[in-house]
């Protein structure tokens, strides 16, 4: 019964996550194909051919909220980022997010296609003359299907643990014997009893089972009752 409740809530939760991403392809909060313009700050730069920046990407706070329709109300925007080129002479870059990042960066790289990396397609450069800045225009990898990745994402991880449990209780040992019957050895239980024929009944067991006795009777020995 469990189950059927577990597969009804997962369904419900695929629909609501349906309506919820097809608002966001019509709203666009994640501006996928768009470009944005902003400031990257280096801080350090590999050696000879410079290669890739590390540094912070800025932006105005009134820049960023324009561009996604947010109310950030820090004066401007500072993350942690690097640009790198390849060999075509390509250029990336990779904003490194953090607990600081405000949304939608922080949504954007938890579903980018590395998470907690956003990557973006840098489509100008230009570096400052003392080579301390550069005014980069860029535009993110697109994010999309926020929602339903999220409710797929949970479904394995619920069908992950249901597996777990199973396989746990199946490797669990049962307690008593593996046998349909079990026997027991009582062991022989000798009662000294009194000397000189007197049996005396605090002796004797107090049960009721039958036992056979075997009495020796002499002036001098012992009557024993074995069990």
């Amino acid at each position: 019964m469990l189950n059927y409740v577990w597969i009804g809530l997962i369904v419900i939760g695929i629909l609501v996550a349906v309506g919820n991403d097809v608002s966001d392809e019509i709203r666009d909060p994640y501006r996928n194909g768009r470009a944005l313009e902003a400031t990257f700050e280096v801080q350090q730069s590999s050696a000879a051919a410079a290669q890739r920046w590390q540094g912070e990407l800025v932006i105005s706070g009134a820049a960023f909220n324009a561009f996604y329709g947010t109310n950030v109300k820090a004066a401007e925007v500072r993350q942690k980022a690097e640009i790198s080129v390849t060999a075509s002479g390509k250029k990336t870059l990779t904003l490194l997010a953090d607990e600081a990042t405000p949304k939608p960066w922080s949504l954007m790289a938890a579903n980018a296609s590395q998470k907690g990396k956003l990557s973006a397609t840098v489509e100008s450069m230009t570096l400052s003359p003392d080579g301390k800045s550069a005014s980069v225009r860029m535009v993110f990898e697109p994010i999309r299907f926020v929602k339903i990745r999220a409710v797929t994402q949970a479904a394995l991880d619920y069908a992950a643990t249901a597996v777990s449990i199973a396989i746990g209780s199946a490797k669990t040992p049962t307690k008593g014997t593996s046998k349909p019957t079990a026997s027991t050895t009582k062991p022989k239980v000798a009662c000294r009893l009194t000397s000189n024929v007197r049996i005396s009944l605090r002796t004797l067991p107090s049960s009721s089972t039958k036992v056979k006795t075997i009495t020796v009777i002499n002036n001098d020995a012992r009557t024993w009752r074995v069990r």
